[in-house]
């Protein structure tokens, strides 16, 4: 078997396939290192991008402005600054930013959105993933489409942070624990690693067809 105190060390370096192998076949505590990075694992933003805010023009929220664009969730209905929440910018020359916007959840669970035209945008900056948390760790970020406080689809769409299956679960699961019922009554458009482009699932179907010991793991 695999030593647990090396295991821990070679786990960043994994693919989420041969975590969730580990997790299925190794001895308990391998096992048991392998579950938690699993449920406490992290993206972090692309290296390449660092310094973006100062050299390429690209927009950062700061701790008030961030406060301004985060989401609650009551019975699962999504609401910003205690109204309903709904998407999008019918201006918009791109289809999907005119039904969704830019989101992130930070390590401790919270949702954020954002997009141009939104408190403390400037039309001279640039707006990327990386601009709700000013480049912070996320579960999860992509795109997210909601109206009149009703989750439309979710996606982990974001060359940022390139978040994996398990982030997109993460944020499901938060939803799930604030009353969004997991249903096929929203979408999931998951983007996996080295797709230029998403897959849609209803999102019932795509959690149902995620590994088994995944789901065990991060939902709850």
């Amino acid at each position: 078997m695999f030593p647990k105190e090396l295991w821990k060390f070679v786990l960043p370096f994994l693919d989420l396939d041969s975590i969730l192998n580990g997790v299925r076949l190794l001895d308990n505590g391998a096992k048991e290192e392998a579950e938690d990075y699993v449920k406490s694992r992290v993206f972090y933003m692309l290296p390449k991008y660092k310094g973006e805010d100062k050299n390429s023009g690209v927009k950062y929220l700061s701790e008030e402005e961030r406060g301004q664009v985060k989401l609650t969730i009551d019975n699962g209905r999504f609401l910003l600054g205690g109204q309903p929440f709904t998407s999008g910018m019918p201006n918009e020359s791109s289809p999907q930013m005119q039904v969704a916007h830019l989101f992130a959840v930070d390590v401790k669970g919270n949702f954020f959105v954002y997009t141009k035209g939104m408190g403390g945008s400037n039309g001279s900056l640039k707006v990327h993933h990386s601009s709700i948390l000013a480049g912070a760790d996320v579960i999860c970020a992509g795109f997210i489409a909601i109206k009149n406080g009703k989750l439309l689809y979710i996606s982990n769409c974001s060359g940022h942070y390139q978040p994996q299956v398990d982030g997109l679960m993460k944020a499901i699961s938060l939803m799930v624990e604030k009353g969004v019922v997991l249903s096929n009554d929203f979408e999931v458009k998951y983007e996996a690693p080295g797709k230029l482009r998403p897959t849609t699932y209803k999102a019932k179907a795509f959690i149902d067809g995620t590994p088994a010991v995944l789901q065990n793991l991060l939902l709850k």
